[in-house]
């Protein structure tokens, strides 16, 4: 079970000239390889997408996930398999700079559509201009540890981000048992 907290201010632990400061949500929503964009305001799918986050042992996503972020899955034989929300922010008012946020992620597809999804959004943020940073908060649970590690890493950064995008949306939730990771692309 995942807890809320209150964010510190970013400010205690990075320089304000190293902050990538969000200044808008995203509104276009990133193509995922590998995935399909859902609909969780449909009854069935929100449906399919809590069975799934119960398997997982996981929250199914909260009302501001559902209304705030982009929603992607993968089904084999007509039975949900994968979902990842991911919520994204403008930075630092400079064009083609984002902070994707990895909301929820939950999968038991075999065929790794996670990780070609994952690859995906690496890909598009590499071929960006300006900086760009992909977070997570990551439960602290063997199998999210395993599926996470070498894909980002834990850094205070990373912390800064997530307290960020709370400092700028309160209904981001920052979770007490989770581990802040991350990739940056600068």
């Amino acid at each position: 079970m995942t807890h809320m907290v209150d964010a510190a201010s970013p400010h205690d632990h990075v320089q304000h000239s190293q902050m990538l400061m969000p200044t808008s949500w995203v509104k276009t929503p990133p193509v995922l390889e590998g995935m399909q964009s859902l609909d969780l305001t449909n009854s069935k799918t929100s449906a399919r997408v809590s069975k799934l986050c119960k398997q997982k042992h996981l929250k199914p996503p909260s009302a501001f996930i559902k209304t705030n972020s982009f929603h992607y899955g993968k089904y084999e034989n007509n039975k949900l398999v994968s979902v990842i929300s991911l919520s994204a922010m403008n930075l630092n008012k400079m064009p083609g700079s984002v902070a994707i946020s990895i909301d929820l992620a939950a999968s038991t597809d075999t065929r790794h559509s996670m990780s070609t999804a994952l690859t995906s959004i690496k890909k598009m943020m590499r071929k960006r201009r300006n900086p760009c940073v992909l977070f997570t908060q990551c439960a602290q649970t063997e199998s999210a540890r395993a599926f996470w590690a070498g894909k980002l890493t834990s850094t205070k950064r990373a912390s800064v981000l997530t307290a960020l995008f709370h400092e700028f949306d309160n209904r981001y939730q920052i979770y007490e048992d989770a581990e802040d990771m991350a990739i940056f692309f600068d």
